[in-house]
């Protein structure tokens, strides 16, 4: 009976132990980014789409029968059994946690310019764009300014910034970001997908990250030391919210839709406005400390 509780023990003592294996604090605008070493982190997360819960409780796996002949396991079962269990965690975390992983912004080629502007897109124009709307959503969640949020996100993303912030609120805390440097900007990718624009983005900066308290104490992160950050980040066109009349430059023909960058009756570019985009998504796929 004693050797049932003890191996029960190990069992909960190592899924305790994986608990506080690899748990990276989330950072950055949404979340995105994490606090907690100085390699590459690959941008997975832990929400796998799969819980501890497996319809089975600790009660079920108790009452099952740990017993061999005699009704006791030996020392040499229940050391195996530990050493197994540790392999699982080790394995796990390791797929978990791919840091080792260096992302190198050179593996991301940019579109041929003739692709970009045949959507209507001026590539230096759009990459200035994305790093000021990317510094300027980056200030507004660090000073709370939902309005500024929302001017520059989809009500999806919005929505779900909104709700981040309130509870960073509730915590008496801010994650302050500064010193903003761009390092690389690259269009990877171009579609039209519900009658909107969307551009996706490799980004990639440097910046200081860090969670301070009511006291300005420094919860997570450092104030000294930046974080060298990539991102992939998709910009979504929303003319067709604004109900604006668009008519081309060249035959007058009024267009229903700019997404396309060419007019339908004459074929003419259309430039894009970049003003006209919003950050539909924003994702981390690489980080480490300077």
């Amino acid at each position: 009976m004693k050797s049932k509780k003890f191996i029960v023990c190990l069992i909960i003592i190592s899924i305790l132990s994986f608990g506080t294996l690899n748990l990276k604090p989330k950072a950055d605008s949404g979340w995105d980014t994490s606090y907690d070493g100085g390699s590459w982190d690959s941008g997975s997360s832990w929400d796998s789409g799969s819980s501890w819960d497996s319809g089975s409780s600790w009660s079920d796996h108790s009452s099952s029968s740990y017993s061999g002949s005699g009704g006791s396991i030996s020392p040499m079962g229940v050391f195996l059994t530990f050493i197994i269990i540790m392999i699982i965690i080790i394995i796990a975390a390791r797929n978990n946690n791919r840091s080792s992983n260096i992302i190198s912004g050179n593996s991301y080629n940019e579109l041929a310019d003739d692709i970009i502007s045949s959507f209507g897109i001026n590539k230096e124009e759009f990459k200035k764009m994305v790093y000021e709307k990317y510094v300027a959503i980056q200030n507004d969640w660090s000073d709370f300014n939902y309005d500024g949020l929302q001017k520059n996100l989809t009500d999806e993303l919005y929505n779900t910034y909104m709700m981040q912030l309130d509870a960073l609120k509730i915590k008496n805390q801010k994650n302050i970001m500064k010193d903003f440097e761009n390092i690389d900007c690259k269009i990877v990718n171009i579609k039209e997908e519900n009658g909107l624009l969307n551009v996706t983005t490799y980004l990639r900066v440097e910046m200081y990250d860090y969670v301070v308290d009511s006291d300005n104490k420094v919860l997570r992160g450092s104030s000294s030391r930046k974080i060298d950050v990539e991102y992939m980040i998709t910009f979504v066109k929303t003319s067709q919210k604004d109900n604006k009349e668009v008519y081309c430059p060249n035959c007058g023909s009024k267009i229903n839709a700019v997404a396309s960058g060419k007019c339908e009756y004459c074929g003419s570019v259309i430039v894009v406005d970049a003003k006209d985009f919003v950050m539909s998504k924003k994702t981390c796929i690489g980080q480490r400390n300077k």
